[in-house]
């Protein structure tokens, strides 16, 4: 089952409480952002206010928020499932680009990969480990990655038993 991303779906369905859409069109309260923060998607944070208001909140937003983490549920090779975390710290990087707005070669994407000393992680990184280490197929790894293509190309020369079925 896919998300509305695209993305397979990592768990069960995260229901946002009626109050938040109810009062979107006002500046949030703590308690209002915390089930969308809780979504981890920081752009439908934003996206959800008028224009005019946007800036506001990704300063607010940028200026308040210490993690997001996101998972993914990916099967292994042995059977079960495996949290797969992307971690997004607060820094002064990261929250000059929620605040300002991602550019190229300015992106939280970026900055979780640089970020490694400082405990981030992004899926794709982490995917791509749990493939080399044989815990997951490669067609799982390409299925469960954020960008498919990108993680073939880093796993270019690597060598993978890919004897089992697609999953």
């Amino acid at each position: 089952m896919l998300s509305s991303t695209g993305q397979p779906n990592a768990g069960p369905p995260v229901l946002v409480p009626d109050h938040v859409s109810a009062e979107a069109n006002r500046l949030p309260d703590h308690e209002t952002l915390k089930p969308c923060i809780w979504l981890g998607e920081r752009d439908r944070i934003v996206g959800t206010f008028e224009a005019g208001d946007q800036q506001t909140i990704r300063t607010r937003l940028a200026a308040s928020f210490r993690y997001f983490i996101s998972q993914r549920l990916v099967p292994l090779k042995a059977g079960g499932r495996i949290a797969v975390l992307e971690v997004l710290k607060a820094t002064m990087r990261t929250r000059e680009y929620i605040e300002r707005g991602e550019a190229e070669g300015k992106s939280l994407l970026d900055a979780m990969r640089d970020g490694e000393m400082d405990g981030m992680q992004h899926f794709d990184g982490e995917i791509e480990k749990l493939i080399t280490s044989g815990a997951i197929s490669l067609s799982t790894g390409l299925l469960y990655a954020s960008n498919p293509g990108n993680l073939q190309v880093q796993l270019v020369g690597v060598a993978l038993d890919e004897d089992e079925p697609a999953v």
